[in-house]
């Protein structure tokens, strides 16, 4: 919910604007519209990590080094807010005079990750961010599982609360604790050790469960299939990644036990009771399944 009683106030507001970086951007607009309206003034700060910043090195032919700000977001954003005020450079406490010198009304900070203190969860760094702001917003719902300075250090020092991105996303999850039946369950992505707890958790009700990107990558490389080392293994956590031989053993074996077979059809694996649907159905899931990824990835 945002909080009211918020003219003349500074707003900071955790967003989510890594790469890529426009449907994110579009997300969040209504809750800074909100703020404005409500005579805030709103502090924008976010992460980009390493890999989106290759990825834009790569796209505008720059040094990763360059890239590793938040210097296309800020044009983007700019689009929509022509008096943004973009603060390049690491994140540091704002001059006593600031804001009595900029009549701007929007700001955005430079990418958290700058400062190690952000992954960290440093508590300096927290109390710099939040001399920003006298009061936080989180909308970063990606990264709100993670025990950084700017998710879990802010709010102890600051009146916090969540927009409408937050909420609805809850929401939709939500939904997935008291699903109706048929239940599709389709699961994707690069971080392995953070999938494979949801996926344990819905082996236990749902019909049939999709794997896509590394989780079936991992199955399919343990039952002999030629796939890249790079499709398999997450180079971004910094401890050491389980052997492959041992990445879905639990999986597997909790599928096992609830009599669920897990079956190959093309880059995705299925995990499914044995012969219970015919072969028409079995297409017709195929057929839901990849409607929902063209549906997602044309969103994103």
């Amino acid at each position: 919910m945002i909080l009211r009683h918020l003219r003349g106030k500074r707003v900071l507001l955790r967003v989510d604007f890594n790469y890529p970086f426009e449907h994110r951007i579009a997300a969040t607009i209504p809750t800074i519209q909100a703020l404005l309206a409500r005579g805030a003034r709103v502090v924008l700060i976010s992460h980009l990590d390493t890999e989106g910043a290759s990825l834009i090195a790569a796209e505008h032919h720059i040094s990763a080094r360059k890239a590793f700000h938040l210097d296309f977001a800020a044009k983007a954003l700019k689009k929509r807010f022509k008096d943004l005020v973009y603060i390049c450079g690491r994140i540091r406490r704002p001059p006593r005079d600031f804001f009595s010198k900029h009549p701007a009304r929007l700001f955005l900070l430079d990418n958290l990750r700058l400062d190690p203190g952000e992954e960290h969860n440093d508590a300096r760094y927290a109390r710099t961010l939040a001399s920003w702001g006298d009061y936080y917003i989180n909308e970063a719902f990606s990264v709100s599982h993670r025990k950084h300075a700017s998710v879990v250090g802010i709010p102890r020092l600051l009146p916090s609360s969540f927009g409408g991105v937050m909420k609805r996303e809850i929401q939709q999850l939500s939904r997935l604790f008291h699903p109706k039946h048929p239940f599709l369950v389709v699961v994707g992505g690069k971080k392995y050790s953070t999938k494979e707890p949801l996926v344990n958790a819905f082996l236990k009700n749902a019909d049939a469960i999709f794997l896509g990107g590394v989780l079936a990558n991992t199955f399919l490389q343990q039952r002999g299939f030629m796939v890249g080392i790079e499709l398999v293994v997450s180079r971004e956590s910094r401890e050491p990644y389980p052997p492959v031989a041992q990445v879905g053993q639990r999986v597997t074996a909790a599928a096992i036990r609830r009599g669920l077979i897990i079956r190959p059809l093309g880059h995705v694996i299925v995990l499914m009771p044995p012969l219970s649907m015919t072969r028409e159905e079995i297409d017709r899931l195929c057929d839901i399944a990849y409607a929902a990824i063209r549906e997602v990835t044309e969103d994103i």
